[in-house]
């Protein structure tokens, strides 16, 4: 028999003040906050390019059974309830039920069949329905209940995201999303044991938030690259092959040429070498051997601006950092005495303009700030973990990472070793004017060999090449990466359209009316965007002696001034860190 209760119907705002409590206004506070939020999250993404998974379908008939049940249970609860209350008759009760269930059925059968996008509907239904029910109940409880857990989880997925670790549609990251339905129906349980038992029940909770706790800490230790279950020999150096990171849309897709771009040169504008040449005076070299004795004291990677001041100097700096964003995008600095001041004093003069350029940001995963780029005696294909600029190979038009790199001159080789740069936004436009479909193709993502480089140990990252951004054209581009990333284990293969945008954006790159080439000299060094431009260099040899040793001084810089960078930077291993530095607000997003 139906128990007999005092029925509630719903209240409107003005009621419920007089009749709440303080305790319950309280309580109402997060729970209004918390529905306004994850509606302005639906009404946000209907807007927005929703988050692209892998098109393989790892669901199976089991695992959409304990889907679809742990969501047919949440709503059975909720209708219930709604009974219960007298808010709904029995039959309105199985119509809602159903029907609510019905919703987060078909977004699974959408998926698996139809479009891998992952969208969220059916939570916000949920979220409605559990409002509704704390609303005819009068008791922000039960909204609350249902909701803080799942804040509790998504906070921890939010974390391994970050990380570059969910993976929806693979086997860990349908453990992931499994337990967001199993906590549903445990917290579905504890709503109905509140309901019919009161305040005790809340007891419960102290067995549900260690469960959460526990099984997000046992998800990230699934996920650490560092256990020895998650760790598979994939080259010499055995590198950790860690799942494929979640591939990000581009930006916005760009199929028009970008002409408004300073960036956007060919070699013949560039000819006058004085246009983006700044020399250093003997005034110049006074300050810098000043703040080098000032300093002498400090290890060099803790001096900052102020321990390293350069009064006259600094509105040159000024002046060639302006050059990089908003301009040509790179220029040089000539004229300093390395070989007076010996490698050590060189490096710390290097990183003292430096500071007055930008942040000194790390270069590989292990934190070095200062690289030597010079032929080790090492080719590229010896190891997972070698990197061009280790060898004495051509290197192909490439960026490095963070907004600029500044590179310093000590000591030139006995041959080659030209340094060349080409513009991106150039060699896009070329493209876009000759193949929009190719230049659709490099929007698109593509995985890059991380070289055993990246802080959480995966073997790749996947972005796209060029991204369209806030009204700017950036790249990431290192083709030997690209290709070397075939040989790791679950990389899709390039497509034929892939290789043929690749090919052409190598050909673009290397037409002669858009290469810029030079030789830096002793004592030169170029500060130049890994934005907008790309660099390479030729083979070369070195001499017999350290004179005639090509011997170059890097640093990776974010600049104070520079554009904003789109969400998938923060996951590669290049610009996380500038990414973390500028737009530390925009994790979130992530």
């Amino acid at each position: 028999l139906r128990p007999q209760i005092n029925p509630h119907t719903l209240h409107c705002a003005a009621m419920l003040a007089v009749d709440a409590n303080v305790l319950q206004l309280s309580l109402w506070v997060p729970s209004v906050y918390w529905f306004l939020q994850s509606n302005g999250w639906l009404l946000k993404s209907l807007g927005a390019p929703r988050t692209q998974i892998r098109k393989e379908r790892a669901f199976s008939l089991r695992n959409f059974f304990l889907l679809c049940f742990s969501e047919s249970f949440s709503m059975f609860a909720a209708a219930t309830i709604l009974w219960h209350n007298g808010t709904i008759g029995m039959y309105t009760a199985v119509v809602v039920a159903n029907g609510s269930n019905l919703v987060g059925y078909l977004k699974y059968v959408y998926q698996m069949f139809f479009d891998p996008s992952y969208v969220t509907l059916s939570f916000h239904l949920y979220n409605a329905i559990w409002m509704w029910v704390a609303w005819t109940q009068r008791d922000p409880m039960y909204f609350l209940l249902f909701r803080y857990p799942f804040t509790l989880l998504t906070k921890v997925e939010r974390y391994m995201n970050m990380r570059g670790r969910k993976v929806l549609c693979s086997e860990l990251g349908l453990i992931v999303h499994t337990v967001d339905h199993i906590l549903h129906g445990m917290i579905c349980c504890r709503i109905l044991f509140y309901h019919f038992w009161g305040s005790p029940a809340l007891l419960v909770d102290t067995l549900v938030v260690p469960f959460v706790l526990l099984l997000s800490d046992s998800m990230v230790r699934l996920q650490d690259p560092d256990r020895v279950e998650n760790q598979k020999s994939a080259s010499l150096d055995a590198a950790a092959t860690m799942p494929l990171p979640v591939p990000r849309p581009s930006a916005t897709f760009r199929l028009v040429p970008v002409e408004d771009d300073k960036a956007a040169w060919r070699a013949a504008d560039l000819q006058e070498e004085s246009a983006w040449t700044f020399s250093v005076t003997e005034a110049h070299i006074k300050e810098i051997e000043v703040a080098l004795a000032k300093s002498a004291e400090k290890d060099i990677f803790s001096i900052s601006q102020a321990d390293f001041p350069l009064p006259t100097m600094q509105s040159l700096l000024h002046g060639l950092r302006s050059k990089v964003e908003g301009d040509i995008g790179f220029g040089r600095l000539r004229g300093l005495p390395v070989k007076n001041w010996g490698e050590e004093a060189t490096r710390r003069a290097l990183w003292g303009i430096g500071t007055h350029i930008g942040w000194g940001e790390k270069q590989d995963k292990a934190g070095s700030l200062i690289h030597s780029v010079k032929d080790e005696g090492r080719k590229m294909w010896e190891a997972s973990n070698i990197r061009l600029y280790q060898t004495n190979q051509e290197i192909p038009f490439h960026t490095d990472g963070c907004d600029a790199f500044m590179l310093l001159c000590f000591s030139q080789g006995q041959s080659g070793g030209r340094s060349r740069l080409v513009s991106a936004v150039t060699a896009f436009n070329e493209i876009v004017r000759r193949r929009p479909d190719l230049a659709a193709v490099l929007q698109e993502e593509f995985h890059f060999d991380a070289r055993g480089q990246h802080p959480d140990g995966r073997a790749c990252q996947v972005h796209p090449v060029f991204t369209y951004h806030q009204g700017q054209l950036s790249i990431i581009h290192k083709i030997p990466y690209i290709h070397s990333a075939q040989n790791l284990e679950g990389v899709p293969r390039l497509t034929t359209s892939q290789v043929e945008a690749l090919a052409m954006l190598d050909e673009v790159m290397n037409k002669e009316e858009f290469v810029l080439e030079f030789n830096l000299e002793e004592g030169d060094a170029v500060l130049c965007s890994n934005h907008s431009l790309c660099h390479g260099r030729s083979a070369f040899e070195d001499g017999p002696g350290s004179e005639t040793t090509r011997h170059m001084l890097r640093l990776w810089l974010t600049l104070p001034t520079c554009r904003q960078l789109p969400q998938h930077y923060a996951e590669t291993r290049e610009h996380m860190h500038t990414f973390m530095r500028r737009m530390p607000r925009r994790l979130h997003e992530i």
